[in-house]
């Protein structure tokens, strides 16, 4: 088994001061829906995403069973939105930060 499952989304990059758009939001969730399948077989301990903002997780979240464990995000230097971090907390969702180039 995994005990950390991270997806990525070609074309995500977080900043919460703009709206991103993902372009097929079906064959996102339809993605994430494997990978509720191979969490529930315990495949895959704490599933994850990457990129992703506050609105984004909230749109996710609506459509899905198994919810993100893990937000992986490129946090340049400025401090991470409240609203982010409070979601993060009331939903359970572990928030790692990474500074690799784009």
């Amino acid at each position: 088994s995994v005990d950390n499952f991270i997806v990525y989304f070609h074309g995500l990059l977080f900043d919460d001061h703009e709206e991103k758009v993902v372009n097929n939001f079906d064959e996102l969730v339809n993605v994430w829906k494997e990978i509720e399948i191979l969490q529930h077989h315990n495949k895959i301990k704490k599933p994850g995403v990457s990129e992703f903002t506050k609105d984004m997780l909230e749109k996710l979240l609506k459509v899905v069973k198994v919810p993100p464990k893990i937000n992986q995000i490129n946090i340049k230097p400025c401090e991470l939105p409240k609203d982010m971090d409070n979601f993060a907390k009331e939903h359970g969702i572990e928030l790692l930060f990474h500074r690799d180039p784009k």
